[in-house]
């Protein structure tokens, strides 16, 4: 087997990564398990490095742009790239969600309100009712009195 020497960064004919020997090499000794500590890592973990090519293109990814909706400062407020204030799209949206819903909760008070002046009104003309066929049947038991005390028996009672 062939590859590429890590050691030396060279073609080696005669390199098998699958030996434990070479694997471990690449890490500083001959135990596979010492690619994996702290000191190891530390010790062979370089920083990104991008050209300016590759920075612009990262730049350019959709989400990355200052002016995309839903940059930090776009949806919360903050200033824009000539110092311009600006309060964010979320506040009034949320403004908005709220009035709606206050208007939903208005509506639902005006059918509430409705509905109690109905039952107030029925009740109204309950009492009424009541009160008139009272007043009706005193009147006609007054009447029927009056009728007997004046000796008049034609009616009975």
């Amino acid at each position: 087997m062939a590859g590429i020497n890590p050691t030396t960064g060279q073609w080696d004919p005669n390199y098998n990564p699958m030996q434990p020997q070479q694997f471990g090499s690449m890490y500083g000794g001959g135990n596979p398990a010492d690619m994996y500590s702290a000191n190891t890592l530390a010790q062979n973990t370089q920083p990104l490095q991008f050209t300016t090519q590759q920075q612009n293109n990262i730049a350019n990814l959709p989400g990355n742009q200052s002016d995309s909706w839903f940059s930090f400062d776009r949806m919360f407020g903050g200033r824009d790239g000539q110092g311009n204030r600006s309060s964010g799209w979320v506040s009034p949206a949320i403004q908005g969600a709220g009035v709606l819903a206050n208007s939903w909760l208005g509506f639902q008070g005006l059918g509430i309100a409705q509905d109690r002046l109905a039952m107030q009104q029925d009740a109204w003309a309950l009492q009424r009712a009541d009160y008139e066929y009272q007043r009706d049947r005193r009147d006609a038991q007054s009447a029927a009195y009056d009728e007997v005390r004046r000796g008049n028996t034609a009616g009975n009672l």
